[in-house]
């Protein structure tokens, strides 16, 4: 889940996961997209669950309104919570025929009927003093899963504390009801039940067996969630170690791969995250095929990679591909195709191609609005980049009320300490430095910068952006010595995490050289922005805005330097003039106008 930025904004990018659609064909993964020979619809299948119970699935998966890729995900959970339901109630069917009974109702996806067959087992269970905890535990456990299959994550919560009254060692136990409180943004309550479970295993079982690694990597997904960064990676390197050395299932191969290039990716460490997507892409491609919703979630992963390291040009075929995929099998208000539009549009707006990306933005954000709701956070991602664009053409009026409902919608939504509450923040706030309203800009751009910190650290590129816009905020108020090491720092972050050939290193290039120049050091900043604009024209070619806007501003800044030497040679010649010397022919005057009219002649050229 990244940002683009601006000069002094940072924008927000819509990171979607998987796009396409998969028409009939098989798969090595648990669940795929098909279409239903009787209705034409879309419906996922997956391998292992009888067809009456995939129906009883897509019946709830239709209920959530989700876009596609979701829908796999989701069904992929679903059928690893029945699969392991059906193991649990055979075991119970040695000592019960209730449990058999549970379990033909299962198969048959009637879950309301198989979780009163399975109370009746437990009330019978707890008539029976003898009965053995273990049995108690597998009960309650099951009708927590059963819960859960029905999307009913409150009761299941309930279900899986009785269980581990009974067992409170069990490690599937343990780990399901982990899992369930992280499905239900408990983190607190998830993280010692993952950890207890993983502890278990790993003392119980082999080092690389499946259900370490299944833990490892549940356990990892929490601290991703929670920003714990550090903590996350070793859990993903060792998981990712364990099934590939297992030979273990591709699609959980590629997962771990995904993983723990996400979370370089949101560190900011591109080059390794690279390499880790590229396999990703390529397992899914292989035993997926080209369509299969992973791969399109693969696509995108990379482009959005690509797009933050600055390589535009290679990230909008994969952006484009994700697009086409999803556009040949979905209904075109598809919420998955709102995402596919939003992604293309923010590239073209970091591109400069203004008038190809407010079409776009529009087209994504009227599909994001009819299918998910006015109060969605997808939606405020819409309205903060439509305003992203309004900012840069100067277009204030129409970006001030699209901003105000976005952060309204993520402060409700996510809490005041999201990424994406920080990237409006920003984009609020460099409306108002351009509209030269630093007493309001600037507790936005604190508020910001301290949520990046808290989120990313403080060795990140949003920090550098951060940074780089109070820097900007210092500059426009004539703080020059506030304002000069922000932007140092954010230097240095960049060098480190994204090079020096990023735009973005070139934006805050150019404003170190708006802050070189008012302290008029003029040499300094022709030679920051000349660095900028060979950064900026390799990245977008000669015509881009940002490319233009630099080399403008090196042609003023030399002939400025030009004129002050002209004139600096002039009264030094006044000077050493003796009472008998002669002034030149020209006068100052003279010679100013003439300056004038060379800059103005078709013969001058900055070089």
């Amino acid at each position: 889940m990244t940002r683009l930025l601006s000069i002094v904004a940072a924008v927000a990018l819509l990171a979607s996961e998987a796009h396409a659609q998969w028409v009939e064909q098989n798969t090595q993964g648990w669940c795929s997209p098909a279409i239903n020979n009787v209705t034409g619809d879309v419906v996922i299948t997956c391998n292992g669950v009888d067809p009456r119970a995939l129906n009883e699935l897509n019946r709830l998966l239709d209920r959530e309104k989700l876009e596609l890729a979701a829908k796999v995900r989701k069904g992929e959970n679903w059928t690893r919570e029945y699969l392991e339901l059906k193991s649990r109630l055979s075991k119970l069917n040695i000592s019960s025929n209730l449990a058999q009974q549970a379990l033909d109702e299962i198969e048959r996806g009637e879950l309301k009927q198989a979780g009163i067959i399975i109370d009746q087992l437990i009330t019978k269970q707890e008539a029976q003093p003898d009965e053995v905890q273990e049995q108690m535990a597998e009960s309650y456990a099951s009708r927590a899963a059963v819960f859960a299959l029905q999307f009913d994550y409150d009761a299941a919560w309930d279900y899986y504390q009785k269980a581990l009254t009974y067992q409170p060692y069990d490690a599937e136990i343990l780990n399901a009801a982990g899992v369930l409180a992280y499905k239900r943004g408990r983190f607190a309550e998830a993280e010692p039940l993952l950890k207890q479970a993983l502890d278990i295993r790993e003392k119980h079982l082999r080092p690389d067996h499946p259900d370490v690694g299944e833990s490892l990597s549940d356990l990892a997904a929490l601290y991703f969630a929670q920003g714990r960064y550090g903590k996350a990676e070793p859990l993903l390197q060792k998981a990712l170690t364990i099934r590939e050395d297992g030979s273990d299932h591709p699609d959980l191969i590629s997962k771990s791969l995904s993983d723990l290039a996400a979370l370089y990716l949101a560190q900011g460490r591109y080059n390794e995250a690279e390499p880790l997507f590229r396999r990703a892409l390529d397992i899914r491609e292989k035993h997926l095929g080209p369509d299969h919703p992973n791969v399109g979630e693969s696509l995108d992963s990379l482009a959005t990679l690509h797009l933050k390291q600055g390589r535009y040009d290679e990230a909008e075929p994969l952006f484009r591909r994700a697009l086409d995929i999803r556009e040949k099998h979905l209904d075109s208000n598809h919420p998955a195709i709102g995402e596919s539009l939003i992604n293309l549009a923010t590239l073209h707006l970091k591109q400069g191609r203004y008038g190809e990306a407010e079409p776009l933005f529009r087209q994504a954000l009227a599909i994001l609005e009819k299918t998910l709701g006015l109060d969605h956070p997808d939606v405020a991602t819409g309205l903060n980049n439509l305003a992203a664009l309004y900012i840069t053409q100067n277009r204030y009026a129409e970006a001030a009320p699209l901003l105000k409902r976005a952060l309204v919608i993520q402060v409700k939504a996510l809490g005041l300490q999201h990424p994406s509450v920080a990237a409006t923040l920003n984009n609020h706030a460099t409306l108002h430095l351009k509209q030269r309203r630093y007493t309001e800009a600037a507790p936005l751009l604190e508020q910001a910068l301290s949520i990046e910190k808290m989120v990313f650290g403080s060795n990140h590129p949003e920090v550098a952006t951060g940074l780089n816009n109070l820097a900007m905020l210092h500059l426009t108020q004539g703080h020059y010595d506030k304002a000069r090491p922000l932007l140092e720092r954010a230097l240095a972050i960049q060098q480190e995490t994204i090079g020096p050939h990023h735009p973005s290193f070139a934006t805050t290039l150019s404003n170190l050289a708006m802050l070189q120049l008012a302290e008029n050091r003029l040499a300094e900043a022709v030679q920051s922005l000349e660095q900028a604009e060979a950064i900026q024209e390799e990245a977008f070619g000669p015509d881009h805005p940002d490319v233009i806007a630099i080399r403008d501003s090196l042609t003023e800044i030399k002939a400025a330097q030009m004129l002050g030497d002209m004139m600096e040679g002039m009264f030094d010649n006044l000077g050493n003039l003796s009472s008998g010397d002669q002034l030149p022919d020209k006068s100052p005057e003279k010679m100013f106008r003439e300056f004038e009219n060379l800059l103005r002649g078709e013969e001058f050229r900055i070089k």
